[in-house]
């Protein structure tokens, strides 16, 4: 399994997915440089047929998020052609609903599927 990563993220290949787990603080310096390496790396590796999974697991969740966030999901709008799918996995502890609302807005803006999901 090859796996690549940066500060913030973590790339895993395993089987028929490609799994992305974005986590930590997008607002601190630097991430969205590193999310865009990142891109490129996954650019650079994928697989035929795949799936890929991303996992968002942030640690808070002020506005700037959402800018970055979308950003980010932007990008991997330019890899959807060499993928027959992409599902976004949104992590976010229990009760915090700008987080929550943030994943509906996502959700609603992007032709992905997209799961809001508790973490524990």
């Amino acid at each position: 399994m090859d796996e690549l990563t940066c500060q913030d993220c973590n790339i895993q290949y395993a089987g028929q997915y490609e799994v992305v787990l974005i986590k930590g603080d997008l607002e601190s310096p630097g991430c969205i440089t590193r999310l865009k390496e990142v891109m490129v790396s996954i650019s650079e590796h994928l697989k035929a047929q795949c799936t890929l999974r991303v996992y968002f697991a942030l640690e808070n969740s002020n506005k700037k998020i959402k800018h970055n966030v979308i950003n980010f999901l932007e990008q991997l709008e330019s890899v959807r052609s060499h993928k027959k799918s992409i599902r976004i996995f949104w992590l976010y502890p229990i009760g915090n609903n700008k987080v929550e609302h943030l994943g509906y807005f996502l959700q609603t803006s992007f032709s992905m599927t997209f799961a809001i999901l508790p973490s524990y």
